[in-house]
């Protein structure tokens, strides 16, 4: 399987910040500073990612907490895709399209 590049495209209309491609050690940095650079709160749409390690969950996680610890973004992930099934599996709320 090739892996496609990282790639992230914001909706100001409704706010969502929607993900593609490969989020990996290399693609961190950048993954990280679109979520910064969306705001809060914003829907991370993360249907069309290929790959999701731990490292991404553990960057998601840091990026989209408040300082009070709770959630300050809402996770999308359609139904069985990658994305979706590494959330379940973590315990990480989300909605399915």
């Amino acid at each position: 399987m090739q892996e496609r590049p990282l790639s992230s495209a914001y909706d100001p209309d409704t706010r969502t910040l929607a993900f593609s491609g490969t989020v990996d050690e290399t693609s961190l940095d950048v993954f990280r500073a679109d979520i910064a650079a969306a705001g809060t709160p914003v829907v991370i749409d993360l249907s069309d990612v290929d790959y999701f390690p731990s490292v991404a969950i553990a960057a998601l996680i840091g990026a989209t907490r408040s300082d009070d610890g709770s959630a300050s973004s809402e996770l999308l992930a359609a139904e069985g895709t990658v994305a979706q099934r590494v959330l379940r599996i973590c315990g990480l709320p989300h909605r399915t399209s």
